[in-house]
């Protein structure tokens, strides 16, 4: 049988078996030497083997595979189901020093067959066991009276050779020991009744300098804490850790908690890490959180990291970015930059008082209560002006004005306060996403006060004014648009194709009351109070009553041969035919059209007849009216109900 052993939830079980052995024992006792371990044993085919015992050997090695056994056991285990448990060291225990290293291999052979493979490795909960010790520990509660063997003095008082501890009763060490010592006030077992506990100290042989207080359970240092080789702290009550920092006697109570060769000079200042980072002497209460050669020179001021960011103005921030500046080197009393804040991204500078750049390349905010929020080469000079996009700029005049630029790399610039600017290549949609001109609205637009269209190559000429009011919906006024060369409402004289505005196409206004129509720069048609019309007449439109034609009138002509039925379009017919008959449109539906129609050819009659219930000249002229003799006519006029008459023949 070649035998096999599943560890169901090794950790677990492992775990469990340590927690329950260590539940038995005192707080005070001995730790146990032995683990809980639990198994299933199966055979070959992956079933559980047979109820009954099996002798198991046990052994702790330092490498996965080979290797001399550090500890080693046989037990006989007993299966039920295949399920075991016994207790590791219950035979030889396990000596402590076999879990010094933390590469330890349980091996596992079921005799008569060889050692199974692969090794377990051993988990952290197995080395738990070893808190009989306190080598390498880096916690845990101590509840009795620790004694120093020996601690090691500094190079001035015998380099690296071991010097005895001393202890006392008071934190007056200087009697009983030669600096440095580390004692011990009163009795470290914590007191139940008094909640307190003795203290722990580390003197320099006259006062001390680092107190660890079981009563409020603080860590004191006294003075000034230094930690880490190359450090300056010259500053009272400074705080250094890491590594080449420096704390100048300008930093009183500056902190620089780590990293490499910062320097913190601002009283109360504080270097969070990092590399050669700064905070100048002016830099009271400033914060450079980490990053690389970052410096805060303003009161207050804070740079988060990033590298070479600079933050000069009081109270401003830099969260990040590369080198970004807020304000100039300056006196303490310089405003360039109170208050202004830096995102992050590159190259960035904020010199107005409480501004913004949210990141980006190269933008820049000179006007107090100014906003770049991001994009590239924006600039906003404007006090409280917004520029955006690319290469926004809002200079010192545009204050309130709000510029924002596509991708075009040009320009885009606002000198006028109060400005609304967009350039937008694409256009600009508003409830669309497919903008089909500079402005494109999906829905309704609701418009109060007077909009200007403008030819911006022409700035004299060409204004259109869409003003909507309580006299109408919505009024044009041409401003220039009253001659028929620029009328003001203008059309191309070819469809869709622009012609430069070079010929007058439109409506336009030359007095008051007075609507004009122009082709090529020449008014064709007027319209005037009455109302009255005026065709080809110009200014002499005036004199007519309601129609005036200057010039001939033309009137639809048509020939038929047999008999037909009249449209209301039909004005001249001409007929021709032996036996024709001529039925002209209802009366009712062309009230006031006049017909003529005359016969033209030799053979006849041709007929006149009204349609339907309709009568000519009334009862009692007989239908059909005959033109008897060739070019005889006859004119009529409907009277919009069921007569026509005649009034011509």
């Amino acid at each position: 049988m070649r035998s096999r052993i599943v560890i169901m939830a090794l950790s677990a079980a492992l775990m469990v078996g340590a927690l329950s052995t260590i539940g038995t024992v005192s707080a005070f006792g001995t730790v146990p030497d032995s683990t809980n371990f639990q198994g299933i044993l199966k055979n070959s085919a992956g079933n559980p083997v047979p109820n009954g015992s099996y002798s198991v050997t046990f052994q702790i090695c330092s490498t996965a595979t080979g290797g001399t056994a550090l500890w080693s056991e046989t037990q006989s285990v007993t299966t039920t189901g295949g399920q075991f448990a016994c207790m590791l060291g219950k035979i030889t225990p396990i000596p402590d020093s076999v879990l010094v290293n933390p590469n330890r291999f349980l091996g596992i052979q079921v005799s008569p067959d060889p050692e199974m493979t692969p090794r377990i490795p051993l988990s952290s909960v197995f080395f738990s066991r070893r808190v009989g010790t306190l080598d390498g520990a880096a916690g845990g509660g101590v509840l009795s009276d620790v004694y120093m063997v020996e601690c090691l003095a500094p190079a001035a008082e015998g380099g690296d050779q071991p010097t005895p501890m001393c202890q006392s009763t008071t934190c007056t060490p200087q009697t009983q020991c030669t600096f440095p010592k580390i004692w011990r006030v009163g009795d470290l077992t914590w007191n139940p009744t008094t909640h307190t506990c003795g203290r722990l100290c580390v003197t320099n042989g006259y006062e001390p300098y680092i107190q660890l207080d079981g009563g409020s359970g603080n860590i004191r240092a006294c003075g000034k804490a230094t930690l880490g080789p190359g450090h300056v702290n010259d500053g009272d009550f400074g705080f250094v850790a890491g590594c080449n920092n420096t704390i100048s006697a300008d930093g009183d109570l500056a902190t620089v908690s780590g990293g490499k060769s910062n320097t913190a000079d601002g009283y109360g200042s504080t270097v969070g890490g990092g590399y050669e980072n700064t905070i100048k002497e002016t830099g009271d209460y400033a914060t450079v959180s980490g990053g690389d050669g970052n410096t805060a020179e303003g009161v207050g001021s804070t740079v988060g990291g990033g590298h070479a960011d600079i933050a000069n103005g009081h109270y401003s921030s830099i969260l990040g970015g590369y080198g970004n500046v807020i304000g100039t080197s300056r006196p303490p009393d310089n405003d360039d930059g109170r208050l202004a804040s830096i995102g992050g991204g590159y190259l960035n500078e904020a010199h107005g008082r409480v501004t913004t750049i949210g990141g980006g390349q190269g933008n820049s905010v000179d006007g107090y209560f100014s906003t770049v929020p991001g994009g590239y080469g924006n600039s906003a000079a404007g006090n409280g002006s917004f520029a955006a996009g690319r290469q926004a700029i809002t200079t010192s005049n545009a204050i309130g004005s709000f510029v924002w630029a596509d991708y075009t790399a040009a320009p885009f610039t606002s000198d006028s306060p109060g400005q609304f600017l967009i350039r937008a290549a694409g256009g600009v949609g508003i409830n669309t996403n497919t903008p089909l001109a500079a402005l494109h609205v999906e829905g309704t637009t609701y418009l109060k006060g007077v909009a200007t269209l403008h030819d911006g190559d022409d700035p004299g000429g060409l204004p259109i004014r869409l003003q909507s009011g309580a006299w109408g919906g919505a009024r044009i006024l041409g401003t220039q648009g009253n001659t028929p060369e620029r009328p003001a409402i203008g059309f191309f004289s070819t469809n869709g194709v622009d012609d430069g505005g070079g010929v007058g196409n439109g409506i336009y206004r030359p007095s008051a009351h007075v609507m004009a129509f122009a082709t090529q720069s020449t008014e064709r048609m007027r319209i005037g109070p009455g109302p009255t019309v005026g065709i080809g007449t110009g200014a002499t439109g005036t004199d007519y009553t309601r129609l005036q034609v200057n010039g001939a009138i033309s009137t639809a002509v048509s020939t038929v041969i047999g008999s037909v039925t009249l449209t209301q379009d039909a004005s001249v017919v001409l007929a021709s035919g032996a036996g024709t008959t001529v039925t002209l449109p209802s009366a009712s539906s062309c009230k006031g059209r006049q017909v003529t129609v005359k016969r033209i050819s030799a053979a006849g009659p041709v007929n006149v007849q009204a349609a339907g219930g309709d009568s000519i000249d009334g009862p009692p002229i007989p239908a059909p009216y005959p033109l008897a003799a060739q070019y005889d006519f006859v004119v009529l006029v409907s009277d919009g109900v069921n007569h026509w008459y005649i009034v011509g023949k």
